[in-house]
């Protein structure tokens, strides 16, 4: 074989090599892209979404060992989850934003000033800004998601104001999506939007304001802009304004609580 020839074929080679490892390099980038979109919704710079299960988040908290994990901080709002064993004291002092609570388990009363409100699985309790309360008798250990939109307070607000599940799910319908706005204050909007498995999902929507999910019943396909995770109870999805995003593929009747944080200039689409 000509020198020339058995050059060629020992260049082509070592081309064929390279050109192999080159292309892992960029396949193994590509993977981490789509991963982290996959996790926050954005292959760079500022998240469109953010998804979290309250069982990681549980355990994030425990290895902390402190009592609150925040785990969201927007400059709309933030998020946390507060879990108290029995017989621990709640030492929280008052804080300079409202605030709105979601009792996921336990038992206990919530004092607010000087008034005594039980709380239990499925409770929702706002407390305006500057108002004293904590968390007492504690018969249950508690888990508690808490959300502090961060729009400036109002005193004209109230002070309190506490829902029970069953009275916000009675406005239910078997063959409509209900939107139930139970909350409605100067820095937020919370309500319940109630899906029956019957009617398969909702249509497109798409906000002015940030807001927040929690599932609490049911399974379904949760799509945001490009991209579609699955979502059970314990789901917490937070969706960035401007982002279309809906529901499909329900496995059941599916129940999900939604913040809205409100601005003073965010015109009337706050839903």
């Amino acid at each position: 074989m000509r020198p020339g020839v058995s050059k060629a074929v020992n260049f082509s080679e070592r081309n064929m090599t390279r050109h192999i490892f080159l292309n892992s390099i960029l396949l193994g980038l590509l993977c981490m892209q789509i991963s982290a979109r996959n996790a926050n919704g954005a292959t760079g710079g500022t998240p469109k979404w953010q998804a979290f299960e309250l069982g990681n988040l549980s355990r994030q908290r425990a290895e902390s060992t402190r009592p609150y994990l925040r785990f969201l901080d927007k400059p709309s709002m933030s998020m946390g989850l507060y879990e108290l064993r029995v017989g621990e004291m709640d030492e929280q002092s008052p804080h300079k934003l409202d605030e709105v609570y979601y009792i996921v388990a336990g038992e206990a009363v919530l004092r607010v000033h000087k008034e005594d409100i039980p709380v239990q699985p499925g409770s929702v309790i706002y407390v305006k800004a500057e108002v004293p309360h904590a968390f007492r008798d504690i018969s249950e250990d508690l888990q508690v998601l808490v959300v502090f939109p961060k729009t400036k307070p109002d005193a004209k607000d109230k002070d309190w104001l506490a829902f029970k599940m069953d009275e916000i799910q009675s406005e239910r319908e078997s063959d409509e999506n209900i939107w139930n706005p139970f909350l409605n204050v100067a820095t937020m909007r919370f309500g319940l939007y109630m899906l029956p498995e019957k009617i398969g999902g909702d249509s497109t929507l798409t906000h002015r304001v940030d807001e927040v999910n929690i599932v609490i019943n049911g399974s379904a396909q949760f799509a945001m802009g490009d991209d579609e995770i699955s979502v059970q109870p314990g789901s917490i999805m937070w969706v960035q304004e401007g982002v279309g995003h809906y529901f499909h593929t329900l496995s059941e009747d599916f129940d999900v609580l939604i913040l809205f944080e409100k601005r003073r200039n965010a015109g009337p689409d706050q839903r």
